[in-house]
């Protein structure tokens, strides 16, 4: 007879298996707050005195920049002084010889602006319509002379002059 075999299925699902990690702790030393201020002093020290540094070349650099700042404004009020003493004509006045060739100006402006429009508005001719190649031979190119040669050129004729009667 014949024997049956068993086949067991296999389950889809894959059992993953879980690591299990351990935390190794790592010891940290202990310090004391009062050896880390010892140490710290120095580093502080230092610190302050670099600033105090800074400091100083700051302010004399400001000290500068406040004696600059005067100087210019001393140089502005002594352009002014000179200004007031000056006699400058009010920009409201105008001599008779400038207003002329304003008008002079004016005059010639309106009529370049006339010309122009005049130019603008008048018809233009149409071009004449340019033949268009149609197929048929191509001319031939022109003989070159190779770049050593030279090439004679063509005989002058000169025009005739007319004889008066």
């Amino acid at each position: 007879m014949a024997k049956k075999k068993s086949v067991k299925k296999k389950s889809s699902k894959k059992k993953t298996k879980k690591k299990k990690t351990t935390k190794k702790s790592i010891k940290k030393p202990r310090v004391s707050t009062q050896r880390v201020a010892i140490e710290m002093q120095p580093v502080l020290v230092n610190n302050f005195v670099a600033l105090q540094k800074v400091m100083v070349s700051l302010a004399s650099k400001l000290d500068d920049v406040s004696i600059k700042m005067q100087k210019l404004l001393d140089l502005f009020e002594l352009s002014a002084k000179t200004l007031a003493k000056k006699d400058f004509k009010l920009a409201g006045e105008t001599s008779p010889e400038v207003l002329k060739k304003l008008g002079e100006l004016s005059e010639q402006n309106k009529v370049i602006a006339k010309g122009l429009t005049m130019i603008h508005e008048a018809p233009r001719p149409m071009p004449a319509p340019q033949p268009v190649p149609g197929p048929g031979p191509i001319p031939a190119p022109a003989p070159t002379t190779p770049p050593g040669e030279y090439k004679k050129s063509t005989p002058f004729k000169p025009l005739k002059p007319k004889t008066s009667k």
